[in-house]
């Protein structure tokens, strides 16, 4: 008999293991846990009859606690136990509803400022207490760009705590466009920001937080940030990963466009621009100079408008394609537009 203990998950003390072949032992379970996501350590307790003996041995294994949904920290509001303070440059933060909105009835409305030519305003968010960042994958906002001008050389940023993302000109690309009047989305994975640990003894015990979320920047005039949250796996289904519609715009494109990549070549994440003239079914794939597919970007039906995505250069089991010149394909009824990417390693 092979039983674990999830009382430390507020499980069973005594759930079986089914065995799936010779010496191998399989749990399969759903719990609902509470409290801080990621590794936990459970028992194992196994017991074998054998020669009229019993025979129990107790060894312990790791389990990862992952979180079920994503931390929502702004939307039509702050969330409970975040607050929002304005730093050098930059007026109190409101909630409007007569301005640009991503989603919801309402979005923050930042009035900044730039308090000199060599130092940029910004903006903190800060919760109460440091959010454990454990099995969250991301940090996903909407911004619009408003009525701000920018300077010769913009600077637009993100930190979590003193770890800073440059959102122009930052390896991940450029991930905002000050000439677009429309909402953008900006998706950063967690380990662009190498989010450090805290509270542990040793690095096995360790767990990565966040106690600030800061936007900085060198631009002026109103902007407006929606929907700021952490995010899991689970929130992003893989057809739908990477795309973003462009909200809000009052352009319809007059026939369809597939841009070239930027960066390219690549190594991380590279962005990708198509648009629409019209509502059509949609197929954005990349493809190996064999011709196989490897990953699916995006399909279904898409309204006329412009998109963006970015790909992080895995195929669609999520594995890290090797280096190499790919071609990625945008299929829209009867018309294929077709361009070549390099991932480098």
């Amino acid at each position: 008999m092979v039983v674990a203990d999830l009382s430390a998950v507020r499980g069973g003390a005594a759930v079986p293991l089914e065995a799936t072949a010779a010496g191998v032992y399989e749990l399969e379970t759903t719990l609902d846990v509470h409290g801080p996501t990621g590794l936990r350590t459970i028992q194992v307790h196994l017991e074998q009859n054998a020669d009229s003996q019993v025979h129990r041995v107790l060894f312990s294994q790791a389990m990862f606690v992952a979180p079920g949904a994503d931390v929502r920290i702004l939307d039509d509001e702050l969330a409970d136990g975040w607050r929002v303070t304005s730093e050098e440059g930059t007026e109190p933060p409101r909630f409007v509803s007569d301005g640009p909105v991503f989603s919801g009835s309402s979005s923050l409305a930042l009035r900044v400022e730039p308090p000199s030519f060599f130092r940029n305003w910004s903006v903190r968010l800060q919760p109460q207490e440091p959010v454990v960042t454990e099995g969250y994958t991301g940090l996903r906002f909407a911004f619009h760009p408003n009525d701000v001008e920018a300077p010769t050389v913009p600077v637009l940023a993100v930190s979590i705590d003193s770890l800073t993302v440059d959102l122009v000109r930052g390896p991940l690309g450029p991930l905002v466009d000050f000439r677009r009047q429309e909402w953008q989305i900006v998706e950063l994975p967690l380990s662009a920001f190498d989010v450090p640990y805290q509270d542990a003894a040793s690095r096995h015990d360790a767990v990565s937080v966040m106690e600030t979320l800061v936007f900085e920047g060198n631009v002026s005039g109103t902007l407006h940030l929606d929907d700021v949250r952490l995010v899991t796996p689970q929130s992003k289904p893989p057809a739908q990963t990477a795309v973003v519609e462009v909200a809000g715009s009052t352009d319809r494109p007059s026939t369809i466009s597939l841009s070239q990549n930027a960066p390219n070549p690549f190594n991380s994440s590279t962005l990708i621009e198509f648009s629409l003239a019209s509502d059509s079914d949609v197929l954005l794939a990349v493809y190996n100079l064999a011709g196989q597919r490897v990953a699916v970007l995006t399909q279904g039906t898409r309204p006329a408008g412009a998109y963006r995505l970015f790909w992080e250069g895995v195929d669609d089991t999520g594995l890290e394609m090797a280096s190499g010149v790919y071609l990625y394909r945008l299929r829209t009824g009867q018309q294929v537009l077709t361009r070549r990417l390099l991932l480098l390693r």
